[in-house]
């Protein structure tokens, strides 16, 4: 009899008090036979409180005298699993520490494998945790079965994986799945179970020019099968992609002979969970704290190195670093459902070095999906998720660093599938954020410079994806930052600020349902440039934004939303002063066709579009202009939209204000101050579309038209810079542009709208025998209630008590002259066309609208 037989035999023995009372004991064929059909447990009562893991096989029970390993139960459940049994490890409150070295394990690895069906059970959570926790360079449980595998009230702990399941590599030499757990083809479930600590770290090539292998699933990769998680949580787990290899000089004599560029950075995904093809339940659970970092780019050869054999001079090159996705969760054509658990504070990050190596993408702090149908029914929260883009690379010899990467999804990115969320599931998608990466450092021309990176979607980002959100789901505190500009370098301007769209939801394509939900107090906000005349980045959809969506809303709150413009930098050197960003939509930013939009019965309020302000001007130069806002509630662009029902009132549409002017040099007057950004529609900018409103009232609306900057002070002897003038402020409910074809409904009236032109800004003070500088002029507010620019309005709803106010002008020597007020009720720009209706006619009271 085999060793193993024997223990089977002995252990049956003395937990059923007898080895006869059920089974003839004749003959080793016929108790097997028979105990293909039992359950097996393997008590750990004799086990103390920590293992120590250096048995190879379970040794005969011989009372205290030997202690079995929790190896050893693993590797006495997968044998039985082969003869049809299904064993159930049942263990001890406690730490088992996994001790083994690879050459006396069982497969030459540290970690348990599991090989077929099997239980693993700790005790009760009253009675203490029991942990299994790794000591040693590899994952803690590695699963290749296609059966059933359970774990229970376990905490599964400092596992990292280095290697993908079963490909035995050096350190450093091999993609990495699955730090804590790696599990080919179960049908895992894991039951008051917290995976914790685990990193999955993949490796750099040593060829020149390769690109960094991928990490995937730093707490769990699941691929087949299936994974469910009841009560469970997964949290400070890490996935980290190797580093690209460096390039290499030209190693050839032709002259024409190319360098090997730097590789490309390594995917890091799923820091928390990676699912590919595993539909994946989640239930009570959080997901929680875990990182994503791609791996950064190798170094190129810099412009001018010779090459080895001839003394040519090459141009080298580097890659960006490469994608990184899913900072909780990532899943690749699965289904995965979610109930009654938060899901917060996972991390998706890149960074990349290296020569012209652009940031790595980064998707999906919480959870990535690509192709699945995703369900989330009764989730707590999911917050406080962040992918961040990566850095842009560093610029070599005559040329330029690269822009920042992308970040996309900071609480949730899915990519075609589709997403639902129950019925009164109480979902709240707070505090996530996507935030693009910092550009590259600029190189020796002017022109290379390197941009931020786009930040989509704060909460929650959607390529393609069918998006349904019932009630009651809270989208709020969630933020979309698009990147710094990278910074000016020798003769360089300083790099673009990175766009910012949709800071609690961005979708790009597919279809968005919003119903019965609250969108509220989310940011998009664009990046700042870089000094030396960086743009400050646009800020689009506070709330909201799509671009070729099909977006419905209905009996929604979408309030107190932001979407602000980048700050443009100020000039330094021979680099003027940069633009503020713009900022349109701040509740809503829809674009493109063939989307549609339909509101029905919602709040649309107290959202902002802000726009940035210009940048302070270089010595003798310029302040920046400060940067446009379009539509403080509501942006439509060549999309379709029909509101039906709601109120629309209290939004703001606000320009920036322009850059002071630099100061004058020796004798030099002071640069003129930067003229402050228009104002155009309070709640609605429309542009090329159809657009029908019914029943919706806009009140208290506001377009407000950037200040002037204060001009520069007068060098010596020299007057002052002069003031900038302020911007419009145009259409103080609705701004109507581009062809498009509005009309307002009965119930749908104008009141107590305001449009605002900007101040001026003041003259600059006067050097040592010079004057003030003459003060800016303040700009005209035009159309209290609405302003048509191109456009038809078909009004049939009353127009009343609105305001059209010009903005002062700025004090200096002249003062700057003040603004004109026009059309409190309606401006209309020929050739645009205003149709009343004899209703409107009859009630609108334009009497009662002021133009001052």
């Amino acid at each position: 009899m085999s060793l193993m037989s024997f223990w089977k035999s002995r252990r049956s023995t003395a937990r059923r008090g007898g080895g006869n009372q059920r089974r003839p004991a004749s003959t080793q064929s016929a108790r097997l036979r028979l105990e293909c059909l039992e359950d097996r447990n393997l008590l750990s009562i004799l086990a103390p409180t920590t293992f120590l893991d250096n048995n190879t096989t379970f040794v005969p029970f011989t009372g205290n005298k030997v202690t079995p390993t929790l190896r050893d139960a693993v590797i006495q459940a997968d044998y039985d699993g082969t003869l049809g049994q299904r064993d159930t490890i049942v263990l001890k409150a406690g730490t088992y520490n996994l001790t083994t070295a690879a050459a006396v394990s069982d497969d030459g690895d540290a970690d348990l494998d599991i090989t077929c069906p099997m239980t693993i059970q700790g005790a009760s959570p009253l009675a203490g945790l029991t942990v299994i926790n790794q000591t040693l360079m590899d994952r803690v449980l590695e699963i290749v079965t296609t059966g059933s595998v359970t774990l229970q009230n376990l905490v599964i702990q400092g596992g990292r994986a280095i290697d993908t399941v079963d490909n035995e590599v050096p350190v450093g030499a091999s993609a990495a799945y699955g730090g804590g757990i790696c599990n080919f083809g179960a049908n895992l479930t894991l039951n008051c179970v917290t995976v914790r600590y685990n990193a999955a770290v993949a490796g750099t090539p040593s060829t020149a020019g390769a690109a960094g292998f991928a990490a995937e699933g730093g707490g769990i990769y699941t691929s087949g099968g299936s994974l469910t998680l009841v009560n469970s949580t997964v949290c400070s787990n890490t996935a980290t992609g190797g580093n690209g290899a460096n390039g290499a000089p030209a190693t050839t004599t032709p002259s024409t002979a190319a360098a090997i560029p730097g590789g490309a950075g390594g995917m890091a995904a799923g820091g928390g969970i990676y699912s590919n093809n595993s539909p994946l339940s989640i239930t009570c659970s959080t997901i929680t704290k875990n990182t994503v970092t791609a791996g950064k780019g190798g170094a190129g050869v810099a412009a001018g190195q010779p090459a080895p054999t001839t003394g040519t001079t090459v141009t080298g090159a580097a890659t960006h670093g490469a994608v990184t996705h899913g900072g909780g969760v990532f899943s690749s054509g699965s289904s995965v459902t979610l109930s009654h658990g938060p899901v917060k504070h996972a991390v998706a990050s890149t960074s990349t070095s290296g020569l012209a190596g652009a940031g790595g993408f980064a998707a999906g702090g919480g959870i990535y999906a690509t192709g699945a149908a995703v369900s989330l029914g009764g989730v707590d929260c999911i917050s406080y998720n962040h992918a961040v883009g990566g850095v842009g690379g560093a610029p070599g010899t005559g040329t330029h660093g690269a822009h920042g990467g992308e970040a996309e999804g900071g609480g949730l990115y899915l990519t075609g599938g589709s997403l639902s969320i129950k019925s009164l599931a109480l979902v709240t998608i707070c505090s996530n954020s996507a935030t693009g990466g910092v550009g590259g450092t600029g190189g020796s021309s002017i022109s290379s410079y390197s941009d931020g990176g786009v930040a989509q979607g704060g909460g929650l980002f959607s390529d393609g994806a069918a998006i349904s959100l019932t009630p009651v789901v809270t989208i709020t505190s969630n933020q979309a930052v698009g990147g710094a500009g990278g910074p000016a370098s020798g003769t360089s301007d300083g790099g673009d600020g990175g766009y910012a769209w949709g800071g609690g939801i961005g979708a790009s394509g597919g279809s968005l349902g919003v119903t019965g939900s609250l969108i509220t107090c989310n940011l998009a906000q664009g990046g700042a440039g870089a000094v030396g005349d960086g743009f400050g980045g646009w800020g689009q959809g506070g709330g909201i934004e799509t671009d070729g969506t099909t977006l419905t809303v209905s009996l929604a709150i979408i309030n107190s939303n932001h979407a602000l413009g980048g700050a443009g930098a100020n000039g330094v050197g021979e680099h003027g002063a940069g633009i503020g960003g713009g900022a349109s939509g701040g509740g809503i930013a829809c674009f493109d066709a063939p989307s549609t939009v339909s509101l029905k019965g919602i709040t649309l309020s107290s959202n902002v579009a802000q726009a940035g302000n210009g940048g302070t001007g270089t010595v003798d130069g310029a302040g920046g202009e400060g940067g446009a806002a379009y539509g403080g509630g509501l942006v439509a662009e060549d999309s379709p939209l029909t509101v039906v029902g709601g109120l629309v009132n209290c939004n703001k549409a606000i320009g920036g204000n322009g850059g002071k002017g630099g100061a004058g040099s020796g004798t030099s007057a002071g640069g003129t101050g930067g003229q402050g950004g228009g104002a155009f529609g309070g709640a609605t900018w429309l542009s090329g579309a159809v657009v029908t409103l019914s029943a919706a009232p806009m009140a208290n609306n506001t377009a407000q038209g950037g200040a002037g900057g204060v001009g520069g002070q007068g060098g010596s002897g020299a007057n002052g810079g002069m003031g900038g003038m302020g911007g419009l402020g145009q259409g103080g409910a609705v701004f109507i542009t581009g062809g498009c074809v509005a009309t307002l409904n009965t119930g749908c009236p104008l009141t107590l709208n305001t449009a605002r032109g900007g101040n001026g800004g003041a003259g600059g003070a006067a050097g040592a025998g010079g004057v003030q500088g003459g003060g800016g002029a303040g700009n005209n507010g035009q159309g209290g209630g609405a302003y048509i620019d191109a456009g038809t309005l078909n009004l049939n709803s009353m127009v009343m008590l609105n305001t059209a106010a010009g903005g002062q002008g700025g004090s200096g020597k002249p003062n700057g002259a003040n603004g004109t007020g026009n059309g409190g009720g309606v401006f209309v720009n020929p050739p645009s066309v205003l149709n009343r209706s004899l209703l409107g006619i009859v009630i609108a009271n334009w009497s009662n609208n002021i133009a001052t």
